[in-house]
Parts: structure tokens; C-alpha cells; sequence
């Protein structure tokens, strides 16, 4: 039942109420195409086009959202069907292709309201929305998705922010959960892998401050691009015990060109690393760094016992008792060419 009702130039005001239809939709067809408003309209109109059924638990396995694809006023009131607040059964494939295209510089984007717990969402749930030039300012509080992800898909490419954002966005993306124990194998946040704005809020996830289980491959690779100056290291808020880290999680974040100062209070790690990793290469500053850097990187502890038998002791001013230190780890992070002020 393609309702090709609207598809024309309306007037600026329309009353929508055609069809008075039922307010349970929990039936609909497979094929129920909402091509309504994909032509221009009229810079306010309101959406209350069927007053649908508070809970779309049954929806088709393919319901195109493909409302708001062209290019729409510069304010819409996105309360459009007033969809459920659960909605734990969606479909496999249900591309939010919403906002894809250029929109004007600011759109609540509180589209469905959707539920606070999706702990069945489907595989392969691609946030494919703001990959596109936004303006400075979105609000991105989009679905405000559940408190807890922990059985979140295997491969949810978090590829929102990988295009130029503007110098100032709220990063409180999803108000993720602060517990991630069983977050996927391969979740790269490749997220600013291009050139950002002098000052980010990195508070991206608020993750968890336990990391015990996370995947062995986790790779920062966040910060390798040429950054500010000053950039607020505090990534993730992680854990401050790193007991089972992966056996290869290379800290490769700082590789490149920094400034004199960066604050290298990079994950407020451990005061303890009685269990580390055989072979974790802390080949973070092996590029040109300046004449003085402040080596608190890791905020390491005063107790070193299990430490390799051989470690330049003009790196970290590390304690005065390295008796049982482990067997070869080639601290090779200051091999350039530094000045005495160590």
C-alpha cells in the first residue's frame, strides 16, 4: 500500500489526519514503503501523518526509513511516528539512512526515541549517519541507546566521526555503558584517525573502568596523525589495574611529530604490573622529541622487582632496587638524540 500521497508540492500546512488510521500497526506489510515526504516540502509540516502504534515490535524485516533522504528545511519536527520505546526485535538490516545527506546546521535528533535497552540489536547495525560534512554543532544524542552493551554485535565499526568535524563536538555519542567486559574481538575505534581540532573531548564512550577481558588486538590507534599541542589524553578513563592486558597491545599512539609538551597521562595506568605482557614495546616516543620531556608516562610504580635484568635506568627515574628484573626488554624509547636535561 504505497501511500504516494504527499509526493507532490504541498502548502505549507496540511492537515495529515486523511485516514484517521489504527493506532496498532503491528501487522504491516513487508513491502510498506513511506515515501512521503521524499520530495521538497514546505519549510514546516507536521509529521503526525498516521499517529502509528506506540510499540513496532513485529515490524518487517525491511522497512526503509528513506524519509528524509533529499534535502529538507532547515527545521523539522522528527517526532514522526512516535515509534516505540523498545524495540528489542528490530530487523537484521535496518539502515538508518536518515540523515545522509546535508542537513541544516541544527536538527534534534530525537528521530524514533528509541529504547534504552537493545541488547538484541542486529549484526550489522552500521551508524552510517554523520559520516558526512555536519555543522559546527550537532547534538548527538541520536538514540540515546541503553546503559548496557554487552551483548552488543561482533563488528559494530563505530566510523562516525572519520570525516573533518568542526573544532567543537560533544562526543557523548551513545552514553555507552560503563561496563564493556565482552565487547567484540576487533573493535577499532578508528574514529580520529584524521586531523581534529586543537582541543577534543575525548570522553568518547565513558567506558568501563575495568578492561580486564578486553580483546587481544585492541589497537589504539587513535592519536597517530599530527595533533595539537595540548590534547587531553584522558582517552577512555581506563582501568587503573591492567593485570591481563592483552600480550600485545602497542601503546604505537605518539609515534609521530608532538609537541614540547604533551601530558602523558595517557590511560592512568596501573600502579601495579606485576603481569604485563612478554614483549610490550613502549616505542611511544621514538620519534624527535623535545629537550625536556616529563617521563610520568605511565605513572609507574616505585617497586620494580620483576623488571628485565637490563634497562637504562635514564628513563624513567625508576626505583634504586632492580633485583629481579625479567630477562630482555630493550627500553629503546629515548634512543634519539636528547639533551642532558634528563
Amino acid at each position: 500500500m504505497d501511500l504516494e500521497i504527499f509526493t507532490n508540492n504541498l502548502s505549507p500546512r496540511v492537515d495529515l489526519e486523511i485516514f484517521r488510521l489504527s493506532r496498532n500497526f503491528d501487522n504491516l506489510s513487508p513491502r510498506m514503503d513511506l515515501e512521503i515526504f521524499t520530495n521538497n516540502l514546505s519549510p514546516r509540516v507536521d509529521l503526525e501523518i498516521f499517529g502509528l502504534s506506540r510499540n513496532f515490535d513485529n515490524l518487517s524485516p525491511r522497512m526503509d526509513l528513506e524519509i528524509f533522504t533529499n534535502n529538507l528545511s532547515p527545521r523539522v519536527d522528527l517526532e514522526i511516528f512516535g515509534l516505540s520505546r523498545n524495540f528489542d526485535n528490530l530487523s537484521p538490516r535496518m539502515d538508518l539512512e536518515i540523515f545522509t545527506n546535508n542537513l541544516s546546521p541544527r536538527v534534534d535528533l530525537e528521530i524514533f526515541g528509541l529504547s534504552r535497552n537493545f541488547d538484541n540489536l542486529s549484526p550489522r547495525m552500521d551508524l552510517e549517519i554523520f559520516t558526512n560534512n555536519l555543522s559546527p554543532r550537532v547534538d548527538l544524542e541520536i538514540f540515546r541507546l541503553s546503559r548496557n552493551f554487552d551483548n552488543l554485535s561482533p563488528r559494530m565499526d563505530l566510523e562516525i566521526f572519520t570525516n573533518n568535524l568542526s573544532p567543537r563536538v560533544d562526543l557523548e555519542i551513545f552514553g555507552l555503558s560503563r561496563n564493556f567486559d565482552n565487547l567484540s574481538p576487533r573493535m577499532d575505534l578508528e574514529i580520529f584517525t584524521n586531523n581534529l581540532s586543537p582541543r577534543v573531548d575525548l570522553e568518547i564512550f565513558g567506558l568501563s573502568r575495568n578492561f580486564d577481558n578486553l580483546s587481544p588486538r585492541m589497537d589504539l590507534e587513535i592519536f597517530t596523525n599530527n595533533l595539537s599541542a595540548r590534547v587531553d589524553l584522558e582517552i577512555f578513563g581506563l582501568s587503573r589495574n591492567f593485570d591481563n592486558l592483552s600480550p600485545r597491545m602497542d601503546l604505537e599512539i605518539f609515534t609521530n611529530n608532538l609537541s614540547p609538551r604533551v601530558d602523558l597521562e595517557i590511560f592512568g595506568l596501573s600502579r601495579n604490573f606485576d603481569n604485563l605482557s612478554p614483549r610490550m614495546d613502549l616505542e611511544i616516543f621514538t620519534d624527535n622529541l623535545p629537550p625536556r620531556v616529563d617521563l610520568e608516562i605511565f605513572g609507574l610504580s616505585g617497586n620494580f622487582d620483576n623488571l628485565s635484568p637490563r634497562v637504562d635506568l635514564e628513563i624513567f627515574g625508576l626505583s634504586g632496587d632492580f633485583d629481579n628484573l625479567s630477562p630482555p626488554v630493550d627500553l629503546e624509547i629515548f634512543a634519539g638524540c636528547h639533551s642532558n636535561e634528563y
